[in-house]
């Protein structure tokens, strides 16, 4: 439960509070509303039925409204390329388990940046669903990058650091419901980019009635 009740930060609600009262000051009523309203969304869909799964294109919209969100409160443009087979839409995955990878994203890699590019690519390989998060921002040093690998192992989440918590956590969930079936891996080369895997066995998925095999692209 606790890891749960971390995927929404209680700092980044106060923030985005935070930013309503300043567009409240400045009469930015447009923005206030359009903020409210994706606030709205988050908390609702974080909220009930926590420990549910959810087909995957409702997790990749979470994801929209948490990333317009950001760019609202930072004044930035940082684009999310989704890359999605139409027959892994209705995928069920465990709720929330990708906003720490975005989370991360947008306030690791893309910190300071006005202008950025996160792609979530959706692919199959063998008997595994792989999803594949890459950002275009700072990276990470050799150093740095198996500091984070080693954190990802430890035992208690809460003794990793800031930055690595959010993974962190994702790794022990996905070790929780699929055992060693489904793994995490963090890649990363400094002054160019982030880039993070979730492989999920195919065979512990549950799966709606299958679509054509059309890709859905998209860029918001």
């Amino acid at each position: 439960m606790r890891v749960l009740q971390n995927q929404i930060n209680p700092h980044f609600l106060n923030n985005v509070l935070q930013s309503i009262k300043a567009l409240a000051i400045n009469k930015e009523s447009e923005k206030i509303s359009h903020l409210s309203t994706l606030l709205g969304k988050m908390l609702e869909y974080a909220v009930y039925q926590p420990y549910a799964r959810v087909p995957l294109k409702v997790e990749l919209t979470y994801l929209e409204h948490y990333l317009a969100i950001q760019n609202i409160r930072f004044d930035a443009h940082i684009r999310l390329d989704l890359v999605l087979p139409k027959k892994f839409e209705d995928i069920l995955i465990p709720k929330l388990l990708l906003q720490p990878l975005i989370e991360n994203a947008i306030l690791h890699g893309l910190s300071g940046k006005k202008t950025g590019q996160i792609t979530l690519l959706v692919e199959e390989e063998g008997d595994d669903l792989v999803l594949v998060m890459t950002d275009d921002g700072r990276g990470m040093s050799a150093d740095e990058l198996q500091a984070l690998r080693v954190s990802l192992d430890q035992v208690d989440a809460s003794q990793t650091n800031i930055q690595s918590i959010g993974l962190a956590n994702v790794y022990k969930r996905l070790t929780h419901e699929f055992t060693r079936a489904a793994y995490l891996a963090v890649y990363a080369t400094e002054g160019t980019g982030t880039t993070v895997v979730i492989s999920l066995p195919k065979r512990l998925l549950n799966q709606h009635k299958e679509e054509n095999d059309d890709t859905i692209c998209r860029t918001r």
